[in-house]
């Protein structure tokens, strides 16, 4: 007699075992790399955006002194 399969069971997702039979299938290396660039991908834009915006808050939000020349000026120099 089978064993009914329950909600838990239909739910999960299938797991692969890593075997030595197995290790070197190029579909299972294929889909791991293709999950590894796409993790990293999608952190890089993440990350990415989330600079963008503190900068654009930091830069736009925060007052500004005023700019002044590095160069001296005649009121600047000292009498010889």
């Amino acid at each position: 007699m089978r064993k009914k399969k329950t909600k838990l069971d239909r739910l999960a997702s299938p797991v692969v075992v890593v075997t030595p039979a197995n290790a070197g299938d190029p579909d299972l290396v294929r889909r791991t790399i293709r999950t590894v660039l796409l993790l990293v991908g999608l952190c890089v834009v993440f990350v990415g955006t989330l600079s963008a915006v503190a900068v654009f808050v930091t830069s736009h939000f925060t007052p500004h002194a005023e700019s002044k020349s590095l160069a001296p000026t005649s009121h600047d120099k000292k009498p010889i």
